[in-house]
């Protein structure tokens, strides 16, 4: 991924949003948009999608062959959280088809 030197002020730190996604979750009882439970996300994601574009993703855009790797994959994934070391300033901004979403 690309850095631009002009991003770098909108750059936050990774544990201050962690810390504020918590405190918004536990204090606010504001809960993230997007579920953290990859259990729920394709029927999150079929109540925020088009039919069509949904079966079409929920497909694997074919055979399925991906879908089933991908998942074996994840299941095999095991993150290992590094707590209580320094984090430099993220910036959790995506650039997707010339648009910037940020996290806002």
């Amino acid at each position: 991924m690309s850095h631009r030197e002009d991003d770098d002020h909108d750059a936050v730190s990774y544990a201050a949003y962690v810390n504020e996604v918590m405190q918004r979750g536990i204090l606010g009882g504001q809960l993230p948009v997007v579920t953290t439970n990859p259990n729920r996300l394709e029927e999150q994601a079929r109540k925020a999608m088009p039919t069509k574009g949904f079966a079409y993703i929920q497909s694997g855009a074919g055979e399925s062959a991906t879908m089933d790797a991908n998942r074996l994959a994840f299941r095999q994934w095991r993150i290992v959280p590094r707590v209580l070391r320094p984090t430099n300033p993220r910036d959790l901004r995506v650039h997707l088809f010339g648009e910037k979403y940020g996290m806002d």
